[in-house]
């Protein structure tokens, strides 16, 4: 553009060097606004890097990776929330007595986040997935009585791999999170079955168990076998999942 004067050149380059000044921090801006929850660790980092004299250009520098790190974070939890809610819709039958006992793999989701993020991250895409079940696929009582047994379920499981294998990602390790993640999964939902869903089922949905099956052989002939097969299952598709993705996943491990 064409300047008729000195004091135009010189408005037009006070300009250009703003525009250069804020094109530096226009990422930095808009994640803050994407993600407000993200200010006070971001201010904790900011805190921890100049009371280490860092140049103001470095920290700035540190801020934005990190705004960064946890954009990307949030982009994985989405994406393996909304793929964990899909699976939710293929679920089948494992006892042929016992067809309104399900299985599906919406764990495998959860459990490929424990690997690629940590435990939060993992608990956070069972969070969001039970979220999209109850507004997108809510089922009336079935799913208000069922949705926290399987979150507990899942959790009890997914710990059991959380604290024993992910950070020691051996074969025997993971033999041990599965056999102890089964068994507590298991415990749980006979506890739970008992005290919990029969009950509830038998006010809420006119299926007295008691008078159908008969509590014990209920609890002891289908739900005990039904989660230890359920959780036998998680442990195969989720070792045969992570062998065949762990080219893919090691790019993307916190």
């Amino acid at each position: 553009m064409w300047c008729n004067s000195t004091t135009d050149s010189t408005v037009w380059m006070g300009e250009d060097e703003r525009q250069g000044r804020n094109s530096q921090t226009v990422t930095f801006k808009f994640y803050l606004r994407k993600f407000p929850y993200t200010i006070i660790k971001v201010l904790l980092i900011g805190i921890r890097y100049s009371s280490a004299s860092l140049p103001a250009s470095l920290i700035l520098i540190k801020l934005e990776e990190s705004v960064m790190t946890h954009t990307r974070e949030m982009a994985i939890i989405a994406i393996l929330s909304a793929i964990s809610f899909l699976l939710m819709f293929f679920d089948f039958p494992l006892l042929p007595g016992a067809s309104f006992l399900k299985l599906d793999f919406s764990i495998l989701p959860i459990l490929i986040g424990l690997v690629v993020l940590d435990l939060k991250g993992a608990f956070s895409i069972l969070l969001l997935r039970s979220i999209l079940k109850l507004v997108l696929n809510t089922q009336g009582v079935n799913t208000y009585i069922g949705l926290p047994m399987n979150i507990i379920a899942v959790a009890i499981f997914v710990i059991a791999f959380g604290l024993i294998w992910k950070k020691e990602q051996t074969t025997v390790r993971f033999l041990n999170a599965s056999v102890l993640g089964t068994l507590g999964l298991t415990l749980a939902m006979l506890i739970l079955n008992y005290i919990y869903a029969i009950p509830l089922y038998a006010t809420f949905a006119n299926f007295d168990i008691s008078k159908i099956l008969g509590v014990a052989n209920y609890l002891f002939a289908m739900v005990i076998p039904f989660n230890l097969l359920e959780g036998t299952v998680f442990a195969i598709a989720f070792w045969l999942s992570n062998l065949l993705l762990k080219p893919i996943l090691i790019k993307y491990e916190k």
